[in-house]
């Protein structure tokens, strides 16, 4: 009996380290996690899809529709539709820095029919089909 006791101590004493370890893990990686979308936000997710529309808006005095383009392809973002003026951005791409330094079709795309604007947010590229920006 004294030896079957002697082997739960020491099972629970295992137990107990593997779970602060793991505790640990998962803590980590969730401050690693929250860092990582603070520094670079996706422009879909809850709390920055607004702020992106009202940085987009307070710079387009016009019409414009907003286009995510990343690693999986062009996805719409917002648009409105407000008359055709001089400051209108037209068609607007939101894109990484990061996706585009690593892709040449995005860099290729960009480059040959949009122009890079002077807006930027967050870790976002913002080019137009508007030359005039």
């Amino acid at each position: 009996m004294s030896l079957l006791i002697s082997y739960e101590k020491k099972f629970k004493k295992l137990l107990t380290s593997v779970l602060m370890l793991i505790i640990l893990l998962q803590g980590s990686f969730s401050y690693w996690r929250a860092y990582s979308e603070y520094k670079k936000p996706y422009a879909t997710d809850i709390g920055y899809s607004d702020q992106f529309t009202n940085y987009i808006t307070n710079n387009c005095n016009a019409e414009f529709t907003a286009f995510i383009l990343n690693l999986e392809g062009l996805r719409s973002f917002k648009s409105t539709n407000n008359t055709l003026g001089e400051n209108s951005c037209e068609k607007l791409i939101l894109v990484m820095r990061d996706h585009y330094e690593q892709s040449k079709i995005i860099r290729w795309v960009l480059d040959e029919n949009y122009k890079l604007t002077d807006m930027i947010f967050k870790d976002y590229q913002i080019w137009s089909l508007n030359k005039k920006l």
